[in-house]
C-alpha cells in the first residue's frame, strides 16, 4: 500500500535508518508534521497506514497512502526546508523516528547509501510531475519548447542577465 516512491528498496539503507531511529506508536488521527513546518526529522513505517497530502483535498495531488517500508519527511529532512505535506495517520502505527541532525550526519558519512536516497527523492520529482502533466492533460504536442532567453524576450529580467554578464 505504500507508494512506490516512498519504498526504502536498499536493505542496508533501511536497517541504517532503522538504527538510529527511536520506535514510536501513533494513533490514528495524529499529525506527524503539516506542511510548512520545519523538518524535525523522518518516519519509517513499520505498521500501519499514514497518508501525505497538500493542506486540502485537490485533484491535482491526491492523498498518497504508505504503508510498511515507506518513509516521511524524507525530502526536507535532506533539504532542511519544511515539510512541503502533511503527514497524518490513517491506521494506528508503529513508526521509527529518525532526528533529521542524525540523518543528515548519516548521509554525510556514508554516500553510497547517499546516492539510493538521491535515488528516491529523483523518482519522487519524475512521479510528481508525471502526476501534475497527466491531471492537466498536457501532451508533448502542446508544450513549445524554448529557451529561457526567448521565455525573456524583452523583460527586465533579460536585461538584468545581460547586465551582469557583461565584463
Amino acid at each position: 500500500m505504500a507508494s512506490i516512491n516512498n519504498l526504502i528498496s536498499s536493505a542496508e539503507l533501511r536497517e541504517e535508518l532503522q538504527r538510529l531511529s527511536t520506535v514510536t506508536t501513533r494513533l490514528k488521527g495524529s499529525i506527524l508534521f503539516r506542511r510548512g513546518d520545519n523538518p524535525l526529522g523522518l518516519f519509517l513505517v513499520r505498521k500501519g497506514r499514514i497518508g501525505l497530502c497538500l493542506d486540502c483535498e485537490t485533484e491535482a495531488y491526491p492523498v498518497r497512502m504508505l504503508g510498511p517500508g515507506a518513509i516521511a519527511g524524507l525530502p526536507a529532512s535532506v533539504s532542511g526546508n519544511p515539510y512541503s505535506l502533511t503527514a497524518e495517520v490513517l491506521q494506528d502505527s508503529e513508526l521509527a523516528f529518525v532526528p533529521r541532525h542524525l540523518v543528515v550526519s548519516f548521509l554525510k558519512n556514508n554516500p553510497i547509501l547517499g546516492f539510493e536516497v538521491i535515488r528516491m527523492l529523483s523518482s519522487e520529482i519524475c512521479d510528481t510531475r508525471s502526476v501534475f502533466k497527466a491531471k492537466l492533460r498536457i501532451s508533448p504536442q502542446q508544450c513549445e519548447p524554448r529557451t529561457a532567453r526567448r521565455h525573456f524576450h524583452n523583460s527586465d529580467a533579460l536585461n538584468e542577465l545581460q547586465q551582469s554578464e557583461a565584463p
